[in-house]
């Protein structure tokens, strides 16, 4: 297994300018299966809303993050409407679907990387934003992070 950092991964993906020396690094773990690879998963997802909903402290959308990506290898699966996934001192993570349709990804690491791309697309350029909120699409289904209405 090899471990490469954001940056890396995005300059490989969308070139070098979309890197930014002031976000936060996050490593990602290239792995090979039945699956795409991580790498590929970063790709397919879209940036549809960078300020969809209230925002939250991007640490702790981080900290879901990383629970998500600890996670075990379990298929995760969702019809039309969202389930929160992850929640840390109200900064909350949802899997959404878009369909009726059962959608099914192989494990919580790939809503991880979901997040990590909306933590990086969705910074605010040219000074470093200690909240975000967005979303991140694939075909069927997408990522979203932000406030959460309720406690946790």
């Amino acid at each position: 297994m090899r471990f490469f950092t954001l940056f890396a991964i995005l300059a490989a993906v969308v070139g070098p300018a979309a890197c930014h020396a002031n976000e936060t690094e996050f490593e990602i773990e290239s792995t090979q299966g039945g699956d795409a690879t991580l790498v590929d998963n970063w790709a397919m997802f879209n940036i549809q809303n960078c300020q969809r909903g209230r925002k939250a402290p991007k640490e702790r959308i981080r900290q879901g993050m990383e629970y998500l990506d600890a996670s075990p290898n379990e298929r995760v699966e969702i019809r039309k409407g969202c389930k929160e996934v992850s929640c840390t001192y109200n900064s909350a993570i949802w899997m959404c679907g878009l369909s009726n349709e059962v959608v099914s990804v192989s494990s919580y690491k790939v809503i991880a990387i979901g997040v990590s791309k909306i933590m990086t697309e969705c910074g605010k350029k040219g000074r470093i934003s200690k909240k975000t909120s967005g979303e991140a699409h694939q075909k069927s289904w997408y990522v979203q992070i932000g406030h959460s209405g309720r406690h946790c």
